[in-house]
């Protein structure tokens, strides 16, 4: 292999690399296995938790968030609407942004309840900047005729709240995280 292949090779492999990285933004916790809300248009219910992005990781690129479908009632293809809402006092406000960004869904090969397939679902979306130190809500909600359930986070306490006709809290957190554009490496 010549010099010059070399070196653009290892060029190229470096920019894939950066390219590719994501870095964590905001992490909720990862699933529990013990539950969820349920979150489908067909159900009119919808769930959203709370989060708060600091200054310089203000930049979300993508959603990431675990799941799983009860009655195994899974259906062929997902389609997911994510919100960002502002807050009103501790509660979802107005929604702010609306993402119907296609989704992709992996089985993670865990069960929660030790009966349902559980799945993490990653949703790439444009480049949004949020205010820093501002409380926003991530809604999720599933688009398909299914009983979908956005599953409880490991982290204890919470905010996370559904709505049928009002906001309720139910004191739990949602499995999710965000990430933003890799960090610019300096020459």
């Amino acid at each position: 292999m010549s010099v010059r292949l070399r070196v653009w090779t290892v060029l190229l492999s470096t920019i894939c690399a950066v390219v590719a990285q994501a870095e964590v933004i905001y992490d909720n916790g990862g699933t529990l296995l013990q539950g969820g809300l349920l979150s489908t248009v067909d159900t009119h219910f919808i769930v959203a938790d709370s989060f708060v992005l600091d200054d310089g990781n203000n930049t979300i690129t993508d959603i990431h968030w675990w799941g799983y479908y009860a009655q195994d009632d899974i259906p062929a293809i997902d389609s997911f609407t994510a919100y960002i809402y502002s807050d009103a006092g501790g509660a979802p406000g107005a929604v702010e942004f609306v993402l119907t960004d296609s989704v992709l869904r992996t089985d993670t090969n865990d069960l929660t309840f030790g009966t349902y397939n559980e799945f993490e679902y990653q949703m790439d979306i444009s480049a949004l900047e949020l205010t820093a130190g501002v409380t926003y809500w991530l809604a999720l909600q599933n688009d398909v005729d299914c009983n979908w359930f956005w599953s409880v986070s490991d982290f204890a306490g919470g905010d996370a709240h559904q709505k049928l006709q009002n906001w309720t809290n139910y004191d739990v957190e949602e499995a999710f995280y965000l990430t933003g554009p890799a960090p610019v490496m300096p020459e």
